[in-house]
C-alpha cells in the first residue's frame, strides 16, 4: 500500500511538472495582453497546477488535504492553546532563520555565477494584492496540501528523518529555480519536521503562511521605504535567530534521545524500494532549476 502511494505521488508530481511547463507556455503566448491579465491567468493556473495533481492523488489513495490524517498518531500538546502558541513561535522562528541562513549562502553562489538576485514587485495596488494572495495564501495552502500532506501520507511508514528530507527535497525542486530551491529546502526541512511532530498539516500551513507573509511584507516595504525597513527586517531576523538558538539548545537533548529510539525502530523495518516515478520527477525538476538559475 505504501509503495502504491509513492507511485501515485510520483505520477502526480510529474503531472504537476508538465502543468507548470504549460503554464509558462501560456504566459508566453499571452504576454501581449497586459500585466493584469497575465497576473489573473497566472493565479488561476497556479491553482490548477496544484489542484489537478492533488485530485489525482486523492482519487487513487483517498487522501483529502487537511481532512485525512497523514499519521496515525496524535499530539496532545496541540490541545492546549499556550503550547500551540509557543510551538508556533518556535516553528516560525526556525523557519525564518533557516531561510535567512540558507538564503545568504544561495545568494552568494548565484552572485558568484553573475546572476541577478534582486527582489522585484510591481508598484500598483491591484498587482500587489493579486501577487500577495497568490504567494502568501494560495501558495501556503496548496503547497502544504501536496508537499507536506500528500508526501507525508505517501511516506507514512518510513522513518521520520527520511520523510522530512523527501518532503523538503521535493518541495525545493518544485520551485524550479536555483535560489528559490535553496530557500524552499531550508523552509521545507523545518515545516516538514513540525508537520510530523504535531501530526497537523493545518499547523504546517500556519507556519508557511506566516513565513510567506513576512517575506512579502518586508519585500514590498523595502521597495518603498528602503533602509528603514532593512533595519527593522534585520532586527526581526536577529530576534528569530535568538529564539531559534534557545529553542534548539533547550530541546536538543530530549529530541535526540527520542529520535534515536524512533530511528532504531525504523531501521528494523524492511528496506523500502526506490520509487522510479519520484526519481524521474526529481531529475526533470532539477534540470528546470538549473535552467532557471
Amino acid at each position: 500500500m505504501e509503495s502504491n502511494r509513492k507511485k501515485v505521488l510520483g505520477r502526480a508530481l510529474i503531472f504537476q511538472l508538465f502543468l507548470y511547463i504549460t503554464e509558462n507556455l501560456m504566459v508566453m503566448l499571452m504576454s501581449g495582453l497586459g500585466s493584469r491579465v497575465l497576473l489573473i491567468e497566472t493565479l488561476i493556473m497556479n491553482i490548477i497546477v496544484f489542484a489537478l495533481p492533488l485530485y489525482y492523488y486523492r482519487k487513487n489513495t483517498g487522501y483529502i488535504p487537511f481532512l485525512t490524517p497523514v499519521t496515525e498518531e496524535h499530539n496532545e500538546a496541540l490541545g492546549r492553546r499556550l503550547n500551540i502558541v509557543i510551538m508556533y513561535i518556535i516553528a516560525l522562528s526556525l523557519t525564518v532563520t533557516a531561510v535567512n541562513v540558507f538564503g545568504m549562502m544561495g545568494e552568494l553562489i548565484v552572485k558568484t555565477l553573475g546572476a541577478d538576485v534582486a527582489d522585484r514587485l510591481p508598484d500598483d495596488i491591484f498587482s500587489l494584492v493579486v501577487i500577495g494572495v497568490r504567494s502568501v495564501i494560495f501558495a501556503a495552502f496548496l503547497e502544504e496540501s501536496l508537499f507536506r500532506g500528500a508526501v507525508i501520507h505517501a511516506y507514512a511508514d518510513e522513518s521520520k528523518i527520511k520523510t522530512v528530507l523527501v518532503s523538503a527535497g521535493l518541495f525545493a525542486l518544485m520551485h524550479y529555480g536555483f535560489l528559490s530551491m535553496i530557500y524552499a529546502f531550508a523552509a521545507g526541512l523545518v515545516i516538514a519536521y513540525f508537520a510530523i511532530l504535531t501530526h497537523s498539516i493545518a499547523f504546517a500551513f500556519a507556519v508557511h503562511l506566516g513565513s510567506n507573509l513576512m517575506t512579502f511584507v518586508f519585500t514590498a516595504l523595502r521597495m518603498q521605504l528602503g533602509e528603514k525597513v532593512i533595519t527593522i527586517s534585520n532586527v526581526t531576523a536577529i530576534i528569530f535567530a535568538v529564539i531559534s538558538v534557545v529553542s534548539i539548545v533547550t530541546t536538543a537533548g530530549y529530541y535526540f534521545k527520542k529520535r534515536a529510539k524512533e530511528d532504531k525502530k525504523a531501521k528494523q523495518k524492511e528496506k523500502s524500494e526506490v520509487c522510479a516515478e519520484i526519481v524521474v520527477y526529481s531529475v526533470l525538476a532539477f534540470i528546470l532549476c538549473i535552467i532557471n538559475i
